[in-house]
């Protein structure tokens, strides 16, 4: 696998996660962003991935075998660090490539909730909820998500026809280490050409 297939297909893999993860603030019910950390589990066309989650203030990480991948929302950058080799990638944060609905979140997109009841996943009492969002452009999207009413976390997030879920465990709520959302001292930043 070359450098830029494997870049590729980790920024596919985070659009989802952080489309998954940036959902929540935005359209749940529930206070302020709260941070934390947890192991993700993913499924989704017949594969199932497991990644360690940090969610700070505004920034976000996920660890993966292969890297780590680092969101700053403050600066709109995304790095892809590489610990193996040292290196890291920089990319410009462009949510609506990740789907285009959450680029129109602030014109035009209606969310239309519905509480479906309470469930307990994985520990942790959560309520159910079936979202629609739909964007004036006619975009429409529909997931199911199980929030702890107390932080605003989504436990679960998954397809109501199954198609794809992502839950938490192991949750850990509270502050996380700066140095967390930051590259590395002593990196080198790699450029792939055509990126």
């Amino acid at each position: 696998m070359t450098i830029r297939t494997a870049f590729q297909n980790l920024c596919r893999f985070f659009a989802v996660a952080a489309l998954l993860a940036l959902s929540v603030p935005a359209w749940a019910v529930a206070p302020a962003p709260t941070q934390y950390r947890a192991d993700v589990v993913s499924k989704g066309s017949g594969e199932t991935t497991s990644y360690r989650f940090y969610s700070g203030d505004r920034m976000f990480r996920m660890d993966t075998q292969e890297a780590q991948v680092i969101t700053r929302l403050d600066r709109r950058l995304v790095w892809i660090v590489q610990p193996g080799e040292k290196m890291y990638m920089e990319q410009p944060f462009r949510p609506e490539k990740a789907n285009p609905l959450v680029a129109q979140q602030d014109e035009g997109v209606s969310v239309n909730r519905q509480k479906m009841g309470a469930e307990v996943v994985n520990g942790v009492a959560t309520e159910k909820w079936k979202v629609t969002v739909q964007s004036a452009k006619g975009g429409t999207q529909t997931f199911l998500q199980w929030i702890d009413p107390k932080t605003g976390i989504a436990m679960r997030t998954a397809d109501p026809a199954g198609k794809w879920s992502q839950e938490l465990k192991n949750l850990q709520v509270g502050p996380q280490p700066a140095g967390l959302f930051e590259v590395p001292k002593g990196y080198q930043k790699m450029t792939v050409p055509g990126m």
